[in-house]
């Protein structure tokens, strides 16, 4: 029986985060795939479109991340739930405190924008036990 040659390596972090995934995928092309989107997704590229990551990771093209992504044998379920235990692991009993950095995303707008120069603050308001949003504007005319 010939074995299966070592996954080709990568940046040191992310060949050591990825390695508890390896279980996984029972190709090495495939883990291959799976450290290839790691790299792309933190990367500096503008656009971490296939074709992108591809470039930045040295491939071809994008069709074999493409291929890993719409016909690769390994299960989604598997990935979060190997995801979860190694937060579990990382983080142990102690409180933690997440932030959510989103400020590169595009927001979709339901309410009409603010005037020019405007600030939100919010205040808290005793009779309903919570904060409420108001604009600076609207507050300078309440008053």
């Amino acid at each position: 029986m010939v074995a299966a040659r070592a996954s080709i390596q990568t940046v040191g972090f992310i060949d050591d985060y990825c390695h508890a995934y390896r279980s996984l995928f029972n190709d090495v092309r495939l883990f291959e795939c799976f450290k290839y989107l790691h790299l792309g997704m933190l990367s500096e590229i503008p656009r971490k479109s296939l074709p992108e990551i591809a470039k930045a990771t040295g491939l071809k093209d994008g069709q074999r991340l493409n291929h890993f992504l719409r016909y690769g044998l390994w299960k989604v379920e598997q990935v979060r739930e190997t995801r979860l235990w190694l937060t579990k692991l990382l983080i142990g009993e102690q409180a933690i405190i997440l932030c959510i950095d989103e400020t590169g995303d595009t927001k979709k707008r339901c309410d009409p924008a603010p005037p020019t120069g405007a600030r939100a603050s919010v205040r808290f308001n005793p009779e309903h036990g919570a904060g409420q949003a108001v604009n600076a504007h609207q507050d300078r005319k309440n008053n």
